[in-house]
């Protein structure tokens, strides 16, 4: 596992430069072996907002916990200077998420009407649930789920505190979101 030997004032510097300038940046977290190639779209002190770049596509949102990003450095030259040819960073547009708080976060994602992923991916904590918002409050959020054989699942609470990350946009769940609509099931 790859270790972060930059301080935090080091990771803000890069994650301010890497959203200012609109260079890919290579991300990782502690709860994760694997490292992101994203733009970062914005933060807070204690959240952070990516758009996700998947084999020279933009592949959805992340919005994960500050508190767990180990690693964020600009990638390399050669990969940056691709994905700009491909027309990635003229492809980002400004969300209007609040990204003060997961209340806030979700009372806007709720609003948008999106099918999210939300996950908490820390150890022993493992989970992954996909579906809607359907109520904010202010430590946790109702949920209606879907399962990989498409049963909904209703009133599923879930404490800001166990969620390590929220997807939205991307193309897994807005192909779900697509298939259960065209079919009466979302």
């Amino acid at each position: 596992m790859f270790h972060c030997h930059r301080s935090e004032t080091e990771l803000m510097r890069v994650l301010r430069e890497a959203q200012a300038e609109r260079f890919l940046c290579e991300c990782a977290f502690f709860y994760d072996d694997v490292h992101r190639y994203c733009y970062v779209l914005g933060g807070s002190e204690r959240l952070i907002c990516f758009a996700v770049e998947d084999d020279f596509l933009l592949n959805g949102f992340v919005i994960g916990r500050l508190s767990d990003l180990r690693l964020a450095k600009p990638c390399g030259a050669l990969f940056d200077r691709m994905c700009r040819e491909c027309g990635l960073p003229g492809q980002l547009k400004p969300l209007q998420i609040d990204l003060s708080s997961w209340e806030s976060v979700f009372c806007d994602l709720k609003r948008f009407g999106r099918m999210v992923i939300i996950e908490n991916n820390a150890p022993g904590k493992d989970f992954f649930q996909m579906g809607y918002v359907t109520d904010v409050a202010q430590s946790y959020i109702v949920f209606r789920s879907v399962d990989a054989d498409g049963v909904w699942t209703d009133h599923v609470m879930i404490a800001y505190d166990a969620i390590t990350n929220v997807t939205f946009c991307d193309r897994y769940s807005a192909t779900w979101q697509k298939y259960l609509s065209a079919h009466g099931q979302a």
